[in-house]
């Protein structure tokens, strides 16, 4: 036996097809979401019968499948019919009004300009496509990071009963923030994904290991690695990264298999990356906490609040509380009771 049987050529590859590993991929099958699945079948079958179909509210925790399922019901939608038109705007890309609409222009084959063209003459070249379709779909994800919702009321004014909404938000309090009169107009329906649990993560990531890789190449080590790293963070997508960023290091060790070793050193090396990606996405005072953190890490509420005060006056203590349950509920912190503090409720603030 040659002391290079075990290495890789250099024109050889552990994977079959990298894409199965890419964030958009969308699998033939979606694992463990069948029911919150149904429901937004549910909430848009109406259309087939011209309708009103429900707007839902889709909400839980990032990287547990919730543009994951929408993607998924939409492309069954595309290979099912050609009457109803589904339409997917990301309002962190997309956060103003006129973006809204330059992006929906997309879906109906009128591209239009980001300049030059004013809205209402985009509005009324979609409406001229619709007329001649039972309805429309728009899933707006991370919907929180609109500037504004006033986007809402020409689609619903303007087509009624052929349209159905869909918003997507890791932030399950975003509607109290909503105006009450467009909640009212809305009456929106609610759906919570839920967390995965081991058994969950570990099936789906296996699905994408023997699609993306040759048989064998991943070992137990290495897996068992990735799915406990993935449910520690509560992050499907984390799990995903790791298996092409592992999978890239072996390769790159000549390795004709992935160890833990080569998973150990993927952790490493998107840390970083990730909480920068994650980070980007905060609201801007999300982001000053965390940039104070890393000077006041393990500072008890009070004394950040103070910290937080000297360049942002007018928050309260609630809203600031609000603000770190939320860096706490996106792993970005975690918290330590004291004891101390109005009703033992001050905290020690840490930087995950």
């Amino acid at each position: 036996m040659s002391l290079f049987d075990d290495m890789l050529g250099s024109e050889q590859t552990l994977f079959t097809d990298e894409s199965v590993l890419d964030f958009d991929y969308v699998p033939p099958a979606v694992t463990n979401r069948e029911d919150e699945i149904k429901n937004i079948v549910s909430g848009i079958k109406p259309l087939f019968a011209e309708k009103r179909p429900a707007n839902i509210f889709i909400t839980g925790k990032p990287g547990i499948g919730k543009t994951l399922s929408v993607r998924f019901v939409f492309n069954e939608l595309k290979n099912t019919s050609e009457e109803i038109i589904p339409c997917y705007i990301n309002n962190w890309k997309c956060s103003t009004y006129h973006s809204v609409f330059v992006e929906l222009s997309k879906f109906f084959g009128v591209p239009y300009p980001r300049k030059g063209v004013s809205t209402d003459e985009i509005i009324r070249g979609i409406t001229k496509k619709i007329d001649n379709k039972k309805g429309i779909v728009i899933a707006f994800d991370e919907i929180d990071k609109a500037r504004s919702l006033d986007f809402i009321y020409p689609l619903i004014e303007g087509f009624g009963r052929k349209i159905g909404l869909l918003f997507i938000s890791n932030y399950s309090d975003f509607l109290k923030k909503v105006d009450s009169r467009l909640l009212s107009r809305l009456n929106v329906e609610n759906l919570d994904f839920k967390p995965y649990s081991r058994d969950d993560v570990s099936k789906i990531l296996m699905q994408r290991v023997n699609h993306a890789f040759y048989p064998e190449v991943f070992t137990d080590e290495a897996f068992s690695k990735v799915v406990d790293y993935s449910f520690k963070h509560n992050d499907l997508r984390l799990g995903i990264s790791l298996l092409l960023k592992s999978g890239r290091i072996a390769e790159n060790d000549s390795s004709r298999k992935v160890f833990g070793k080569h998973v150990d050193e993927a952790v490493s090396s998107i840390k970083n990356v990730l909480f920068k990606e994650k980070a980007e996405k905060l609201e801007e005072h999300e982001q000053v906490i965390l940039e104070l953190l890393k000077t006041l890490n393990g500072a008890i509420t009070g004394e950040l609040y103070d910290k937080f005060l000297e360049n942002h006056k007018g928050v309260s203590m609630r809203t600031f509380r609000k603000y770190l349950n939320r860096l706490e509920t996106l792993e970005f912190v975690r918290t330590e009771d004291t004891g101390s503090g109005f009703r033992g409720k001050s905290r020690k603030i840490y930087l995950r």
